[in-house]
């Protein structure tokens, strides 16, 4: 309960959120460049695509057929490498960093949302018998 704590608790609750808050707000800076750059291939890949398929040569392999298209090749390996090396958690690393704080957290009755504003929650033993 906020109201049975100390001066020095809440202090060190807010240097915590604020903490919190400055490392979600960086993850998520961080993560709209991998977000443009995920867009920009995706939009490659879907122009290379286009011309594979506007394409009227039959070539007699796939093989044969992507060396062609070599833009289609080419995006599609740096997509998949892309992802092998952790894009996939590197432009969601924002949400990352809030739900692994929730788990922390819960081991002391409070929460957190995605900007990392600590939520305090109600103590299990708050409704129990006191002493006094």
């Amino acid at each position: 309960n906020v109201y049975n704590m100390g001066d020095s608790q809440i202090e060190d609750l807010r240097a915590f959120e604020n903490r919190l808050r400055e490392c979600i707000v960086f993850c998520k800076k961080k993560s709209i460049k991998w977000k443009i750059v995920l867009i920009g291939i995706c939009i490659w890949i879907a122009i290379a695509i286009w011309n594979y398929f506007s394409d009227p040569i039959v070539y007699d392999t796939i093989f044969e057929s992507l060396l062609a298209h070599k833009s289609l090749l080419f995006s599609c390996l740096l997509l998949l490498c892309l992802y092998t090396i952790g894009i996939g958690e590197r432009y969601n690393s924002a949400k990352v960093v809030a739900v692994r704080s929730r788990v922390v957290l819960q081991n002391y009755n409070m929460s957190c949302d995605e900007n990392g504003r600590l939520i305090m929650k109600r103590s299990r033993n708050a409704d129990r018998w006191r002493p006094g």
